[in-house]
């Protein structure tokens, strides 16, 4: 009995059409791999009594009968299996067929077209074809793939998690990674792989081109655990491309708004008169020119003429609250934070700020105005200043006063921000990134917090420890409701002192649509206080509302001959994918997916597109090949395992053995798909 977890998540599909692909998609690799069973033994003599996709659990099921075979689909899609005369899975059920095999023309022998009857290295062969016809149908489709031309992610920084390792090392977006260990011109997976299957400790040997230089860079990195992160991670998310995606623009913003309208495919090639060849200068650009009226020419698609669209500032979204700043988490090396010297430092004070400072103060040098310290707004008051020096204050150790003075500002070419729970602010001109507290620290004047009257003095400090956010959108018109370019229409946020998740907060209001609507809930309040999103008039972000495609390179065999090079070494890598995430099976356990996350892959891949989808059907069956191969009792592995021994020792493993063992995998498989199923439905709800 082969077991595939395939349980249907149907209501979260787009479409019935979804629906269906994934169905005949991973009926396929379930068929494939029965078919090898069934024609195995066909070969070798055995009849075969059924050959079942899914299970007809109280006979329910469609089935017709050709010959003295009966074919049908069952009613549980949980898998297939072939029944053979002599054969069965069904610990339950052993001894009995164990007596139906037995003969009545044969007296005291076995029926010589039962399982039973035939040799050990004919039983060997039907028990692993399964494996193999899986293999093989990895190989085909993975080849089919590269014939078709496969897209895929390159090794191209787009954004760094603030404060991660990457970030920290000083890795900008943009910068392609062309070796990853021992891969050379690597694809983003196989720094994931990396990552995920190396040694923590010895980190992943990186060869880095960046734009603008001649020379590579060379850097170890070492994963750094971050909050959210199941595992210790780089803390890099691959690049997006300068074409619009198939909804262009965010409701509600500049690109909504402007004239004439941006639509799906066009390429941003130029902004403010500065050429743009990739998302790395694109971003820069738009950081530079936050406060700016700005010009974008784009390539359309059927037009041979760009077209220059007018794009105004896009106003920061706030609801008039200003969180208490925290302590420095990151400083990025080489950075003017890193450089800086202190001008009171007692003897053998270290250079640069630290981690573990608490900013009180900063001057512009030029006319020694103080910033503001609302940690919102604190990088985008750097970003002005750029190319000019501050002086920084900070308390060190809970009393020691440091001042460093002439920290030349570098111009700023991303935002530190990220969707990752957990993770810090940073401001990039400065090169620092820091936590913000979940505590009011004051209310703007006019805004929606100071109108609710709920955020008062209380004996000189603000009320206000926020325990939990829900940022509630507006209806969304109905051709944009199942995009998955548009925000939650409900998104919950947890804070409070184990989760400092204001970042993630700030950048939801960013992306939330017009009349978008928050509501705080604080500690000692019963009832949550209900505040709209407004613009602000003073301050900008960066985003004017595009959305961008996913940055892809295709990669397209010139021959068969090529395609099927690459697809065994595609398959190879599937292969090989599997037998390291069980060898790091401990460290890696809380990723493992099951029904659910099986059905949302596999639709998440039909609507990448019909190669994306055959690929990971190849992904799949080399998964379930390996998984079958497991000793483990019931599946293919454990009765080859079986098989073993009695050609080693001359006699099968008594039956009360052999029924006591299949027992106990039958157990344990039922035992596991529970638990991957309870993890599938611990991430749906969180």
């Amino acid at each position: 009995m082969e077991v595939l977890v395939v349980l249907a998540a149907w209501w979260s599909l787009e479409s019935w059409l979804t629906a269906l692909w994934v169905a005949v998609g991973l009926g396929v690799v379930i068929f494939v791999h029965e078919l090898g069973h069934f024609l195995a033994a066909k070969a070798c003599g055995v009849k075969v009594e059924k050959f079942m996709i899914g299970f007809d659990i109280a006979g329910l099921k469609l089935s017709w009968r050709w010959g003295e075979t009966e074919y049908g689909v069952g009613v549980l899609p949980l898998g297939g299996y072939v029944k053979m005369l002599g054969q069965e899975d069904n610990p339950y059920r052993i001894q009995e067929e164990l007596q139906r095999a037995q003969d009545s023309q044969h007296p005291g022998g076995l029926d010589p077209r039962s399982y039973l009857a035939k040799p050990v290295g004919a039983r060997m062969v039907i028990i692993s074809a399964g494996v193999v016809m899986n293999v093989v149908l990895a190989f085909v489709l993975s080849s089919w793939a590269y014939w078709l031309g496969v897209p895929y992610p390159p090794a191209v920084v787009g954004q760094l998690t603030p404060g991660g390792a990457a970030w920290e090392q000083g890795l900008r977006p943009g910068d392609e990674i062309v070796q990853v260990d021992q891969v050379r011109q690597p694809q983003f997976r196989d720094l994931l792989h990396a990552v995920a299957f190396g040694d923590p400790e010895q980190g992943v040997e990186l060869t880095i081109r960046r734009p603008g230089e001649a020379k590579p860079i060379h850097m170890r990195l070492r994963p750094k655990p971050i909050a959210a992160a199941p595992i210790p991670i780089l803390g890099i998310t691959s690049a997006q491309d300068v074409v619009l995606a198939s909804v262009p623009v965010l409701p509600g913003t500049p690109a909504a708004d402007a004239t004439p309208e941006f639509q799906a495919g066009d390429r941003i090639v130029a902004i403010a008169d500065q050429e743009i060849q990739n998302h790395a200068q694109l971003l820069a650009a738009l950081v530079r020119h936050t406060d700016e009226t700005i010009r974008v020419r784009v390539d359309r698609p059927g037009q041979q003429e760009p077209l220059e669209i007018k794009l105004a500032p896009n106003p920061m979204r706030r609801v008039g609250l200003v969180m208490a700043m925290g302590e420095i988490v990151a400083v990025r090396q080489g950075s003017p934070a890193a450089l800086a010297q202190a001008a009171n430092a007692p003897k053998d004070t270290p250079p640069g700020l630290q981690v573990g400072d608490l900013i009180l103060e900063i001057r512009s040098e030029e006319d020694q105005r103080p910033l503001d310290l609302d940690p919102v707004t604190l990088p985008e008051q750097l970003r002005r200043l750029a190319g000019k020096s501050i002086t920084v204050v900070v308390r060190r150790q809970g009393n020691l006063r440091l001042e460093f003075p002439h920290i030349l500002l570098e111009e700023p070419q991303w935002v530190d921000l990220s969707y990752t729970p957990g993770t810090p602010i940073g401001a990039p001109g400065l090169g620092i990134c820091y936590r913000i507290i979940n505590r009011v620290q004051r209310v703007l004047p006019d805004s929606p917090a100071q109108r609710s009257g709920a955020f008062v003095p209380q004996e000189g400090s603000f009320t206000g420890e926020i325990t939990q956010v829900k940022i509630l959108q507006p209806p969304l018109p109905e051709e944009l409701q199942d995009s998955p370019w548009m925000p939650q229409p409900e998104l919950t946020i947890r804070l409070g002192k184990d989760h400092p998740n204001w970042p993630q907060v700030f950048l939801a209001m960013q992306n939330s649509l017009p009349g978008a609507r928050m509501l705080v809930y604080l500690q000692g309040r019963d009832e949550p206080v209900e505040l709209t999103i407004e613009e602000s008039a003073r301050w900008n972000f960066y985003q004017r509302g595009f959305l961008f495609r996913p940055l892809r390179y295709v990669r397209k065999a010139q021959s068969w001959g090529e395609a099927l090079r690459l697809g065994a070494r595609e398959t190879g890598e599937q292969l090989t994918v599997v037998v390291r995430f069980l060898q790091n099976i401990r460290r890696l356990g809380g990723q493992i997916g099951g029904p659910i996350t099986i059905f949302r892959q596999a639709a998440m891949h039909v609507q990448q597109g019909f190669v994306d989808f055959i690929l990971f059907l190849a992904l799949l069956s080399a998964n379930l090949a390996v998984l079958n191969a497991l000793p483990i009792p019931v599946l293919d592995g454990g009765h080859f395992v079986f098989l073993l021994y009695e050609a080693i020792r001359g006699k099968p493993v008594s039956p009360r053995v052999y029924i006591a063992i299949t027992l106990l995998g039958f157990l344990f498989l039922l035992g596991l798909i529970l638990v991957v199923t309870m993890m599938d439905i611990s991430r749906l709800m969180e």
